[in-house]
């Protein structure tokens, strides 16, 4: 299977960055809570206690949040 049709899935660290190091998204942490409130962005998967969103899930909502600025 090629590394193009694996599914990446992500957590709030690595959508919103930690410590210095960028995330996927150059926004705060209470930015992507309101997004995710406001059902402009994916609800994550549970697994465990950890909340996962696939990657290209999330650059599909960002896409149309630009389309719609």
């Amino acid at each position: 299977m090629s590394e193009t049709n694996q599914t990446r899935w992500v957590g709030i660290p690595e959508i919103v960055g930690r410590q210095g190091k960028p995330g996927l998204l150059p926004i705060s942490r209470s930015r992507f809570y309101e997004l995710l409130q406001e059902g402009r962005l994916p609800k994550p998967q549970k697994l465990g206690r950890r909340s996962l969103w696939r990657e290209q899930d999330l650059i599909a909502a960002v896409e149309k949040l630009l389309g719609e600025g």
